[in-house]
């Protein structure tokens, strides 16, 4: 806006950075439209003259911030079969400053943005569905320039394999061999682990073998020793 005594009869602009024009008054406001600005700072000054020649000059300086941030998912990687709450994590960096990263689930925010590095967040995958999901990170700069992550799936599983049936244990001198049924899971078994105790009433488990198939002997045993045995079925997640 300008005002003078006598009427203010031309508005001029002036970019230190390059360009000029002048302004046009709608009712009482002098406008000016597609001013060039160049990236970085710029420094326009708004001058208003009189029919006398009497001129009075207005400063303004603009940040002009034409580059979108730059954003990559960095955890988990695509094609993982995740489970219980997983952290996603992303990096991000601009010319001018990344100040906030939103994460999303099939384009769902999850939870708030991020606003300082490292940009992570926890993701209960319990509140998803079992099956594949869209990982994507959004990342936008002070002055709104946003670029989304390249999206990356993964598989959520949540359903454990259904527990080994027909354990059976067979000893022979210092060797004892399992068998078992064959575990069924929505995803597919991927293998087993074999725990062992000894002693008669003992409780603590440890893990002695991760068999593929249905079957483990357990060698080297000490002779008239009880032993425990526990067998686990194992999926992809």
């Amino acid at each position: 806006t300008a005002a003078d005594n006598v009427g203010v009869i031309q508005i001029t602009w002036a970019n230190r950075q390059g360009g000029s024009g002048t302004a046009t008054l709608t009712g009482t406001t002098w406008t000016a439209s597609g001013i060039p600005l160049q990236p970085g700072d710029n420094n326009l000054t708004v001058t208003a003259q009189d029919a006398s020649g009497n001129s009075g000059t207005a400063i303004l300086a603009v940040t002009y911030d034409p580059t979108p941030p730059v954003v990559a998912f960095t955890g988990p990687t695509t094609g993982v079969m995740v489970r219980g709450t997983v952290t996603l994590s992303a990096s991000a960096s601009d010319n001018m400053g990344v100040v906030r990263v939103q994460f999303q689930v099939d384009g769902a925010n999850l939870g708030p943005e991020v606003t300082a590095s490292p940009y992570s967040i926890a993701w209960d995958t319990t509140t998803a569905a079992n099956g594949g999901h869209t990982l994507t990170a959004l990342a936008r700069d002070a002055v709104g320039n946003g670029t989304l992550s390249t999206p990356i799936i993964v598989t959520v599983d949540n359903s454990p394999p259904t527990a080994p049936t027909s354990v059976t244990a067979t000893a022979s001198g210092t060797q004892i061999t399992l068998s078992w049924t064959a575990a069924t899971d929505n995803v597919g078994v991927t293998g087993y682990r074999v725990e062992r105790c000894q002693g008669a009433g003992c409780s603590s488990f440890t893990q002695v073998a991760t068999p593929s198939g249905t079957a483990y002997s357990d060698t080297g045993l000490q002779a008239a020793t009880s032993y425990s045995y526990r067998v686990r079925a194992v999926d992809a997640a």
